[in-house]
């Protein structure tokens, strides 16, 4: 193989200091894709987080109105607790023995 004269080398020496046109036409196609992957998932995030935050004010409307209602309701009803003593007095709790003689043990 034959090496190069010194102003063969000096040639090409100054030749390959920059860039060639293909590899800056590459160079911009790879961070135009790059940046446009980015921009696509950052569309998406919020996407994601606009449709959950709908959704929250959604659930928080919603149970701020059943809780109107129910105040509403708890306003209109008169509340009448029932008197359970009355209604234990009426009735008769079987003893033990009667307990075991039902269930067939004698």
């Amino acid at each position: 193989m034959l090496k190069p004269t010194a102003a063969q080398a000096e040639t090409l020496g100054r030749r390959r200091r920059g860039f060639t046109l293909f590899e800056v036409l590459l160079a911009l196609l790879l961070s135009t894709l790059v940046l446009t992957i980015i921009g696509m998932a950052v569309d998406f995030h919020l996407r994601v987080v606009r449709s959950g935050r709908y959704r929250v004010e959604e659930a928080q409307l919603a149970r701020a109105l059943l809780h109107r209602i129910a105040d509403d309701l708890r306003s209109v009803v008169a509340h009448d607790p029932m008197a359970i003593e009355s209604l234990a007095a009426g009735l008769e709790l079987p003893s033990a023995e009667q307990a075991a003689r039902a269930q067939g043990g004698g």
